[in-house]
């Protein structure tokens, strides 16, 4: 079974957007939160697509959307939660904060 392509040409997005801003020049730009999968996760973090799915199973990972099947991680929404992780001077922080 072959990928499946996407059906937007290149440039298609671009030519969306622009053509809307020049239609209300007074408008503010348009800014899209880019939805991440956990393969996306991986690629940005080292941390494996299993313990994405295992985050998310446990609900100690970021928030995420479902898009029918589909599950994505708002970006915004990514840097938050990674914002909100403890931030540690040693590893052995990190094992006393569990035994509490």
């Amino acid at each position: 079974m072959s990928p499946r392509k996407s059906t937007l040409r290149p440039g298609r997005l671009s030519t969306l957007l622009s053509s809307s801003a020049a239609l209300s020049p007074a408008a503010p730009p348009v800014v899209i939160d880019p939805l991440l999968s956990d393969l996306d996760l991986e690629e940005l973090t080292g941390i494996p697509r299993a313990s994405w799915q295992q985050k998310r199973f446990y609900r100690s990972g970021p928030p995420f959307v479902k898009i029918g099947r589909l599950v994505r991680y708002r970006w915004s929404e990514f840097q938050r939660w990674r914002d909100g992780l403890p931030t540690l001077q040693s590893t052995n922080e990190a094992s006393q904060g569990s035994t509490g």
